[in-house]
């Protein structure tokens, strides 16, 4: 209901607010391997609701994520990212084949809910493809594993791929 009003008031203020003439962003020049990436994967059940979200824009990133079931949320600030990590994980995802593939994947699952969407912007190319309780195709998986990796090892996250109890031990 929340996200409804939040749209709805949205949706008002796009089309009743008037805008003035050129106050739209100034977008610098587009380098070639500047990175923006837009990805969410949230997983949810009778038992639990789980999401991990990375943005990477340019020189930083900014990780969050969120464990119900084991109590578990992490919000990292924004952190700055050497452009040379950024360019070189821009130039793995073109390679993987991610700009060819359609906007949306979708399957059924009745008992649970499954999203990967994944957003790319490298230099003035942007393609944003959505998995939504359906089979992966290659080349998302590829892509959705090195941000899942980038953001563990930029974040320091690795423990999150342990349960509470494994950690306890």
């Amino acid at each position: 209901l929340l996200a409804l009003m939040m749209g709805f008031v949205g949706w008002v203020f796009l089309v009743w607010v008037p805008s003035r003439p050129g106050s739209g962003p100034r977008r610098a020049a587009v380098l070639p391997d500047t990175l923006e990436v837009a990805f969410r994967k949230a997983q949810a059940s009778a038992t639990n609701i789980f999401q991990y979200v990375l943005t990477i824009d340019g020189d930083g990133a900014a990780v969050e994520l969120h464990d119900l079931a084991n109590g578990r949320h992490f919000a990292g600030p924004r952190k700055e990212i050497d452009g040379k990590l950024t360019a070189a994980l821009a130039r793995s995802i073109r390679e993987t084949g991610f700009f060819t593939l359609s906007r949306q994947y979708v399957g059924q699952s009745p008992d649970s809910y499954d999203l990967l969407d994944i957003s790319v912007t490298i230099g003035a190319q942007t393609h944003r493809a959505t998995v939504l309780n359906a089979p992966e195709p290659a080349e998302f998986e590829a892509v959705r594993k090195a941000l899942e990796e980038f953001g563990y090892n930029e974040f320091g996250l690795a423990a999150w791929a342990y349960s509470r109890e494994e950690l306890v031990k």
